[in-house]
């Protein structure tokens, strides 16, 4: 019964984000413009994207909550996901003139953006606070 409310669950929130990313694609929500104009899209050519943000999104959130049900961290290698926060972290840094000078052509800083930075940090917190899944081996081998 429970295996059914999570699908039932991770559908609803695929289908969710699959509406959300096509009809109001996060990545078209500019924090902070582009030096440059970006070319519009249309309709038809934002299905593909708004198909693949979805399933990603929707991937790392359950992966996440699986991950923190269990007490085990899974579904990527510790060191991937604390190079995607470093990545994704310095990424960032794009937008701090401050600490990195200005540029002359940038790109805009998305909700897309900050919101796959957000799954990277929690990712990287678990990679180094959950342990990892026991590795079970069974003694004698079938042939």
């Amino acid at each position: 019964m429970l295996s059914g409310q999570i699908t039932h669950a991770a559908i609803k929130l695929f289908l969710s984000l699959f509406v959300l990313h096509y009809f109001q694609p996060p990545y078209d929500y500019h924090l902070i413009p582009a030096t440059h104009p970006i070319l519009p899209t249309d309709r038809l050519t934002a299905a593909l994207p708004a198909l693949i943000g979805a399933m990603t999104v929707t991937g790392w959130i359950l992966q996440l909550l699986f991950n923190f049900t269990s007490g085990h961290f899974a579904g990527h290698y510790r060191l991937n996901a604390v190079l995607l926060f470093i990545i994704g972290a310095t990424g960032l840094l794009d937008f701090a003139p401050a600490l990195v000078g200005k540029f002359d052509g940038r790109r805009a800083l998305s909700v897309q953006d900050l919101l796959e930075v957000a799954l990277y940090t929690v990712a990287a917190y678990q990679a180094l606070s959950l342990p990892p899944v026991p590795q079970e081996c069974p003694d004698e081998h079938i042939d």
